[in-house]
């Protein structure tokens, strides 16, 4: 199914997303080139990553609970247009040659915590645009655009614009994070408001005249009168965070699903911590062949994305989240038997394919189980899980590696793939259980 067949506001949403990771994926090109210029300090240089992905650890949390008390749509656009305009302010300062690397790394910090509010707004938003039946299919396209921008397009695009003139990337970016605003701010229909969201989980008091329910929201900006309740106050942040956890603690295919996503992204970073090495050392491949061989297991993730609705409607939600933990613990052990860089390459963008596909149905899941009142805290815990596990897979993996050797990595994580299916099999039941609830409330 094509885009546009989802609708016109999920066109724009699907747009707006593609543009904005091309952004976010310029800026890893071009970034660590700008750092270079300045200093070959191989910490500064590395501070980078940590500059950008320290937000999903700090922020994920409070990031979801803003997106859950405030308009999603809205919230993306304002963010957008903040990043439009740190982009423009560092293109200045490398145009006139006042940079400093201290300036690099507040604005990717400052990036990342937008970007931290905006992925999470964008998937709590795919259920208000789409019919519950097509959740497989929007997600899936959603999840492709990321891949084929952020990860294919973007950090070469950025890489080729530095080697044009060292400002040009980063104004390329402004522009892709300001046309990205433009295009969520077109978006004006949507399957739920953000008033009836919060009513969803807050119950607030009801009072009645006669026969007739009133809810204790009211009309916007009217003074409560006799027999109608006052509106209860927004909650402390900290409250609202809490109540997503408590929600994901108790919901134990929720909870099943994001420790599954947790092991299995740690067992991610422990691959990718020592992916280079593996290809250049085991392999043999030159740095060039290295990014050649990213691009092309980055592919298989853009094609699990496009493949996923597919794949669900002929197997069904449990077989997949089953079978393609089992099937990428296969490809794991694949890569590490082999000395081929061809045959390396098909396998790692064929446990791409499955993990892509695996996300998709985690999304879909979460999408529908979740009430819509509390799916940015539920999505900000999930990805705080994942995000968050990535680090550490790297570090655990770095010392696997050293120890056990460059393969060691890959059959740690081809083990624990393998016991997260085992661990997955009760999903079967409980996400069933899971929606019927869904279909209850």
């Amino acid at each position: 199914m094509a885009v546009s067949a989802l609708g016109r506001p999920y066109g724009r949403l699907w747009g707006a997303t593609a543009v904005s990771n091309l952004g976010d994926g310029i800026i890893l090109g071009a970034g660590p080139l700008l750092a270079t210029s300045v200093t070959r300090n191989p910490v500064a240089v590395a501070g980078l990553t940590a500059a950008a992905t320290l937000p999903w650890l700090v922020f994920s949390l409070p990031a979801g609970a803003w997106v859950d008390r405030t308009d999603r749509r809205r919230l993306m656009v304002r963010v957008d247009a903040g990043r439009a305009l740190l982009l423009v302010i560092l293109a200045v300062g490398v145009c006139l040659e006042s940079f400093r690397l201290a300036a690099l790394y507040l604005v990717l910090f400052l990036v990342g915590v937008g970007e931290t509010a905006v992925d999470n707004a964008a998937q709590s938003l795919v259920p208000d645009l789409v019919e519950p039946g097509l959740l497989d299919r929007a997600n899936g396209r959603l999840l492709a655009a990321e891949r084929a921008t952020n990860e294919l397009a973007g950090p070469p695009l950025g890489a080729a614009l530095f080697g044009v003139a060292a400002a040009v990337p980063f104004a390329v970016d402004a522009a892709s994070f300001a046309a990205s605003a433009a295009l969520l701010a077109t978006i004006r229909s949507g399957r739920a408001s953000t008033r009836l969201r919060r009513a969803e989980i807050r119950e607030p008091e009801v009072a009645t005249v006669g026969a007739v329910p009133l809810p204790g929201t009211g009309a916007a900006g009217a003074e409560p009168g006799p027999g109608t309740a006052a509106a209860p106050p927004e909650p402390r942040l900290r409250d609202s965070i809490a109540e997503g956890l408590r929600w994901v603690r108790g919901e134990r295919a929720i909870l099943r699903l994001t420790a599954i996503a947790a092991v299995a992204n740690l067992a991610a970073g422990g691959v990718l911590g020592i992916l280079v090495l593996f290809a250049k050392e085991h392999l043999g491949v030159s740095s060039l062949g290295f990014g050649l061989l990213l691009g092309a297991a980055s592919t298989g993730g853009l094609l699990g994305g496009l493949a996923a609705s597919r794949i669900v409607t002929a197997a069904g939600q449990g077989s997949v989240l089953v079978g393609m933990l089992f099937i990428e613990a296969v490809t794991d052990v694949a890569v590490a038997l082999s000395g081929n860089v061809v045959l390396a390459t098909v396998f790692l963008g064929a446990g791409a394919f499955c993990a892509a596909v695996w996300a998709v149905v985690s999304i879909s899941l979460r999408q529908t189980i979740v009430p819509r009142a509390l799916l940015g805290r539920v999505n900000s815990v999930y990805r705080l899980a994942g995000m968050g596990a990535l680090p550490l897979g790297a570090v655990a993996g770095g010392v696997l590696a050293s120890v056990f050797g460059l393969t060691a990595p890959f059959w740690a994580s081809a083990t624990a793939l393998a016991l997260l299916g085992l661990v997955a099999l009760p999903l079967r039941h409980d996400a069933v259980a899971a929606l019927a609830r869904a279909r209850g409330r």
